[in-house]
Parts: structure tokens; C-alpha cells; sequence
């Protein structure tokens, strides 16, 4: 009898764990989407309807999202968000990209939808075409004895002085901003809009108190990248607040966007080493001679220049095993600038650019004539632009020669393409 009553005394315990148990699991949100349809055409800044519903019966509430991924499923979009206080959320809505600067290629939308316990996705490819980019003309700094001033020009190339500055290291345009971003060789980052050039923030302290400041800034949508003195990458937004920050071990000079990752040049004041840091990977290596630019080479190794005396010498760098080996041949004279254009190498030293043979690292003159510096890929156009000292060049790339002087009364700084 005691062991009959034992019996069921364990049966009623196993029944009421097996209850809790059942009232406890949570089942993830169901998502049905009627539309977009898969490998749907859009062209950006399309507005595209979204139909979908969702659906979880042991839910207090559903969260849905809706946003755009582009192939390595980083959001390139504002998402929309909509909670529903039921079981039950059917979404009809007009999305719109919010993004005019996207590339053509391929693209998802997801549709993302939480309970609160449990976060489920549904990925809709589409296909997304861009829209053609209007050039309106060119942004520049011109040194002058007491620091730069900043001059624009449309498209008939007449240039008008909009800013006087102190000390600039590089300038640049944000077009999906609309704004023009300059680092100040005291460690400021500033931006004003195109429209009227009223400053739209300030951005200090990116210097090291006794050091001197040698910094980058370079534009990757949705953020405006700076680099400081103090071992940073700063993503900034289009109201001058930090968004993402990146640590590096040492102080970045030079950046480069590679492989979905920033790689970084650094120095340490007063050493005289230098290194290659890529903070998304914790990768680092340290060289005893300089760096002075970085390119990409293929899609697992990184071109690195350096001026030793009055040589320079090229270097391969790969990521995956932090190993860097020397490259190519050696070149006389002083390195100006480079430019990776149309999977081809070119690199500036002396009066001579030249290609660079991407597998065996051997060079060959295709311009001779003047140091380029800058050398920067116009797309509208499809012209190779440079300056050296006081002028800017517009150059026709086959043959290479010099097609348009633009020539100003100081030593030009910096210069970049205004965008609508």
C-alpha cells in the first residue's frame, strides 16, 4: 500500500512538472509576408509597400521592424518600428529607404519581429538600382600665411572663397549629409552644410597634449570617421554626437575602408616605429620604418608605401596571418599619392606615376611631367583629378595626360566633389 501511494505521488509530480513546463515554453513569432515579393526591381529612394503579418498566440505583445541589409547584412536603412499590444500585428505601410546613395546590387529587406522573449527575421531579396549622382562642382583648401581658406566652384569651374580657417590637414564632402567635414591641425573636426556654409558642429579634443596632430577623416555612410590622437576611430553622426568608436592601440593617421573593415596607418609620438592596425580584427604589426600610405591589393592583402630616404619601398600585408613581406621593386624618388582605379595600382613618385603590377610588384611609367598628390577618381565624368603645389589637374586617363590647369595663389591642402 505505502508503495502504491509512493507511485502515485511521483506520477502527480511528473504530471505538474510537465504542466509548469508547458506553460513556460515559449513559442517564436510567425511572419507571413504578402509583399514585397522575392527578387522584387526597386531603384533607391523608392518608396516600396510592405504587407505582413505576424502573429504569436502566447504573446502579450509584438514588436515588428522593418529595415534594408545590404549582402553583408549591415543595415543601411532607418528602420521602421511598430508594437502591437495583442497576439496579432498586420503591417501595411509605405517604406520608405530613406538612403538615395545606395549602390546597385543586391539587398534584403527583413522583417524582424519580438515578443519580448524570443526575436525572429524574415529576409526578402530584392534587387536595388542606384540613382545616378549629379556632380555640382568642387570643395578646396588653399594655404594662406595665417591657415587655409576654403574655396567651391560649380561646374564651370569658377572658384569662390566661402571660409578662412587656421591650420587644415584634410577636408572632405558628405554628400548623403550634404555637408562639408574639415580636420583642423589642432584636433578639431568641423562641418557646415553646403547650403548656406553655416557650421553644423564642432568636434574637439581629437589632439594629444604635446604631440603634434596628424589625423584622417573619411566618409562611410550613415558617418562622418575621425581619427584621434588618443587611439580612436570616432563614427560621427550628422549632429556631431559619437556613435561608434573604435580603440586602437596607438594613434591612427591614415584610414582606409577594406574588406568591411577600417585599417588603420599608426604612429607613437616621439617613436619612431609605426603600425598597421585593423580594431575590428585586433589585428596590429609594427614596422621601424614609416608608412606612408596603405591601398588595397587583392582581396586578402593590403599595399603598404613607405619613403625611406629618397627610396620607396612597397610591402604586402595580410590580415589573416599579420605577416608583412616586402614587394616589388624598390622606386628613386620622393612618393606623392596613389590611387587604386579600375583594379589597376597607380602610385606617384617624382615627376613620374606609374602602374604597379598587382602580382609581381613591378613598375612601369605612364605619365611623366609633375608630383601628383590626391589622385582621386571623379565617377560622373569618369576624370582622374590631382594637385601638386598650387594647382589642381583634371587628367584623361588613356593616355594619361593633363587635360585642365586650375591654378590658385597658395599651395592647395585638400580638395573633394560636391555631390547632389
Amino acid at each position: 500500500m505505502k508503495k502504491d501511494i509512493i507511485t502515485i505521488i511521483a506520477i502527480i509530480l511528473a504530471i505538474s512538472l510537465l504542466s509548469c513546463k508547458k506553460e513556460d515554453e515559449n513559442h517564436p513569432p510567425q511572419i507571413k509576408v504578402n509583399a514585397p515579393l522575392e527578387n522584387s526591381s526597386l531603384k533607391a529612394m523608392d518608396t516600396v509597400w510592405v504587407d505582413c503579418e505576424v502573429s504569436d498566440d502566447d504573446a502579450n505583445s509584438i514588436t515588428v521592424s522593418i529595415y534594408i541589409v545590404n549582402a553583408q547584412m549591415q543595415i543601411i536603412t532607418q528602420p521602421y518600428t511598430q508594437t502591437n499590444h495583442s497576439t496579432y500585428a498586420h503591417i501595411q505601410i509605405p517604406y520608405d529607404f530613406s538612403n538615395r546613395w545606395l549602390d546597385s546590387g543586391i539587398y534584403y529587406m527583413v522583417i524582424q519581429a519580438n515578443d519580448g522573449n524570443t526575436s525572429v527575421k524574415s529576409y526578402i531579396k530584392i534587387y536595388i538600382s542606384a540613382i545616378p549622382k549629379k556632380f555640382c562642382g568642387l570643395i578646396t583648401g588653399i594655404q594662406n600665411q595665417q591657415g587655409c581658406d576654403v574655396y567651391v566652384c560649380d561646374t564651370s569651374f569658377v572658384f569662390s572663397k566661402i571660409l578662412s580657417l587656421p591650420s587644415v590637414i584634410k577636408g572632405c564632402c558628405n554628400p548623403y549629409e550634404q555637408s562639408i567635414e574639415i580636420l583642423l591641425s589642432s584636433g578639431t573636426l568641423e562641418a557646415y552644410s553646403f547650403d548656406y556654409y553655416q557650421k553644423l558642429y564642432t568636434k574637439n579634443g581629437l589632439n594629444k597634449i604635446g604631440s603634434p596632430f596628424y589625423g584622417d577623416v573619411a566618409v562611410k555612410y550613415p558617418y562622418t570617421y575621425v581619427t584621434d590622437a588618443n587611439g580612436n576611430i570616432f563614427a560621427i553622426d550628422e549632429n556631431g554626437i559619437i556613435r561608434v568608436s573604435l580603440a586602437t592601440m596607438f594613434s591612427p593617421y591614415r584610414l582606409l575602408y577594406w574588406n568591411e573593415n577600417w585599417v588603420t596607418l599608426s604612429s607613437q609620438y616621439p617613436s619612431t616605429h609605426y603600425w598597421i592596425e585593423i580594431p575590428q580584427m585586433i589585428k596590429n604589426y609594427q614596422t621601424s620604418f614609416d608608412l606612408s600610405d596603405i591601398f588595397p591589393l587583392d582581396e586578402t592583402h593590403c599595399l603598404l608605401v613607405s619613403q625611406q630616404n629618397q627610396t620607396v619601398q612597397f610591402y604586402s600585408y595580410k590580415p589573416e596571418i599579420n605577416y608583412l613581406i616586402t614587394f616589388g621593386q624598390s622606386v628613386s624618388g620622393v612618393y606623392n599619392g596613389g590611387i587604386f582605379l579600375n583594379d589597376e595600382l597607380y602610385v606617384s613618385i617624382g615627376n613620374d606615376l606609374y602602374a604597379v603590377d598587382k602580382i609581381y610588384g613591378s613598375v612601369f611609367s605612364v605619365f611623366n611631367g609633375t608630383a601628383l598628390s590626391n589622385l582621386t577618381w571623379e565617377e560622373v565624368h569618369q576624370q582622374l583629378y590631382a594637385f601638386n603645389q598650387k594647382n589642381i589637374y583634371i587628367l584623361s586617363s588613356s593616355p594619361m595626360s593633363i587635360q585642365r590647369t586650375f591654378s590658385f595663389s597658395g599651395n592647395v591642402v585638400f580638395y573633394d566633389f560636391i555631390y547632389k
